[in-house]
């Protein structure tokens, strides 16, 4: 088991904001193909406010620690990370149509 104590005012609220931006990105894309991707966008604009207000809950939160089990825990890290570059990769061939 692996513990780690995390300050939420510090790192999470960052993590928040940078994803709104990258949403608000998405978002754009999405809608510069004229409306076919209309609802994408949509979808991407509710997840940026949602992750706002997540950044101010974050920024006024307390320190916790959260403890895990770090080998049940790897697979998991490759699998979110496939998952990303899945998402990039249907991200970039909409903006191409």
């Amino acid at each position: 088991m692996a513990t780690i104590t995390i300050d939420p005012t510090e790192t999470l609220p960052n993590i928040c904001i940078a994803a709104a931006e990258r949403f608000v990105e998405h978002a754009a894309t999405m809608r510069a193909t004229g409306g076919k991707y209309a609802r994408i966008a949509e979808q991407f604009e509710r997840q940026a406010a949602e992750a706002r207000r997540m950044a101010e809950v974050f920024a006024a939160g307390d320190p916790f620690a959260l403890t895990y089990d770090a080998e049940e825990a790897a697979p998991m890290w490759d699998d979110v990370t496939t998952m990303a570059d899945h998402r990039h990769q249907a991200l970039r061939c909409a903006a191409a149509r």
